[in-house]
């Protein structure tokens, strides 16, 4: 497994603090054939020279160069970790963190984002570090960070790791983070807001908060209920915390329904290539032959809606509209990452008019007189239908056919926008898109900017692809007024509408 410190000195090395231009260079020459010092440090700070180098892991690198051109024979061999300030160690393939990061007593900020940290041990961490930032490792529980000894932490990031639990929560109290300033819990899977709220308001410090990416964050009230639970809080998911909010969400923190509201639309259908009929004006009348169109999709993988079924027009107007409430709110986050499947089925539908039954061989004559007078009124039913009265017509099981697909990404309601610049969806309402299936090749394509794009179909025809509009809201209150009852039908992860 890789430890850090191993890492570590593998990029101290790098730096060659003993190779030209670094290092004592000609030693034992005279005075005037030895390297002017600032012809060497031209060489390590120029942008075109192929002694410099680039060091994002630590500012203090560069510092540790200028000083081994400058002045060589102040300099210790190996560098001094109390020295470092700053380590950024990420995406190393770190595994354990050893306590060789020790040595390195006057380290402040730490990054080891993107690694493969699950782990740490009692004491591995510098009584000195002021920022610790752990984001997108295997942590799963945060009993490992609390048993440092970490009294000056002013920011810690746990992002995108295993987070959730409740003694995760009961672990962000002020006990044991009391000079915490910032506090980034974004992409973990926190879902009970008031719980969390409770935890969190014990930090005095905290000021900058990041729930973005968690289940709770999809519920209606949020962030108007962090807001209103968390006073001091100026910052929440990078965005600032305004008067006119605090104002606007005062009370909500009394409203505790932890349920997401889901709205999906479907409005239009274009493009629907016109159903063939047989131009032979001596084919058989019968079978008559309809076609009727539909839009399908799963919601949260077991559920799959359907809009109501129209016969092919240029243009079909659904206006389908189904409003969800879902209180399996990691299934939901899980639902959005994933994004959607929308699928137009066309069901092709045969009818035949009805046949007069058969007269069986064991009928008696008494039979034979019935069946010669319904043979009568089928005769007579024939003189109708010539007068211009339609005669029933059985129809047959319909025949479903899938004519094309199309995914729809869901991940941008997982971010908080500001704001939504178009007029034709609501507040805190993913773009309504127009998305684009070819009717050809069975492929689908997105198209934002709802323009229709062609496709060849054929040698020379082009066939204009179908396009579905398609939204999905996630209901949001932007005040506390806004917090009424909840009355939509509720979604259940195992049952059908």
């Amino acid at each position: 497994m890789t430890t850090l410190s191993s890492v570590l000195d593998k990029l101290i090395q790098s730096l060659c603090l003993d190779d030209f231009p670094c290092g004592r260079g000609s030693k034992g020459r005279k005075a005037e054939h030895r390297e002017d010092r600032q012809a060497l440090v031209d060489l390590i700070t120029c942008p075109r020279s192929p002694w410099r180098q680039q060091h994002p892991w630590s500012p203090e690198a560069e510092l540790l160069r200028d000083e081994a051109a400058r002045t060589p024979e102040h300099l210790r061999s190996p560098a001094n970790p109390a020295v470092f300030r700053t380590l950024r160690v990420v995406d190393r393939g770190v595994c354990v963190i050893d306590d060789g990061l020790l040595r390195f007593s006057n380290l402040e900020t730490l990054v080891l984002s993107a690694n493969q940290i699950c782990d740490i041990s009692p004491g591995r961490l510098p009584a000195s570090l002021k920022v610790l930032e752990l984001h997108a490792n295997s942590l799963r529980g945060l009993t490992a960070l609390i048993r440092q000894n970490l009294p000056k932490l002013h920011h810690l990031g746990v992002g995108s790791n295993r987070l959730g639990s409740r003694d995760d929560t009961r672990h962000l109290t002020g006990t044991f983070w009391p000079s915490l300033v910032s506090l980034d819990l974004s992409w973990c899977e926190f879902q009970d807001q008031r719980v969390l709220a409770q935890a969190l308001a014990t930090l005095p410090s905290l000021r900058t908060l990041s729930l973005e990416g968690n289940p709770l964050s999809l519920v209606p009230s949020y962030p108007g209920f962090m807001i209103d639970s968390l006073q001091l809080l100026l910052y929440l998911d990078a965005q600032r915390v305004t008067p006119d909010q605090r104002h606007g969400f005062k009370g909500l923190s009394r409203e505790y329904r932890e349920r997401a509201v889901a709205t999906v639309r479907i409005q239009r259908v274009r493009g629907v290539p016109e159903p063939q009929r047989d131009p032979d004006p001596s084919a058989p009348e019968f079978p008559v032959v309809e076609y009727s169109y539909r839009v399908s999709y799963d919601f949260l993988q077991l559920l799959t809606h359907t809009t109501a079924a129209l016969a092919w027009d240029q243009c079909m107007d659904f206006f389908h509209t189904q409003t969800l409430v879902v209180q399996d709110l990691p299934g939901l986050k899980r639902f959005l990452v994933q994004g959607l499947w929308l699928r137009l089925e066309e069901d092709k539908v045969l009818s035949w008019p009805a046949i007069p039954e058969e007269i069986k061989p064991t009928e008696s004559p008494k039979d034979r007189k019935g069946v010669k007078g319904k043979e009568e009124k089928s005769a007579r039913s024939k003189d109708k239908k010539k007068k211009g009265v339609s005669e029933p017509l059985v129809r047959g099981g319909p025949v479903t056919t899938e004519r094309g697909r199309v995914h729809v990404p869901l991940h941008a309601l997982l971010h908080r926008e500001p704001t939504v610049n178009n007029l034709r969806c609501r507040d805190h309402t993913d773009r309504l898109n127009r998305f684009c299936f070819d009717p050809c090749r069975g492929k689908a394509q997105k198209n934002v900017e709802a323009e229709a794009l062609t496709e060849d179909c054929g040698a020379t025809a082009r066939q204009e692809p179908i396009t579905v509009e398609f939204s999905l809201t996630l209901e949001k209150w932007r005040s506390a007024s806004e917090a009424n009852p909840l009355q939509h039908p509720s979604v259940e992860p195992t049952g059908c509408p």
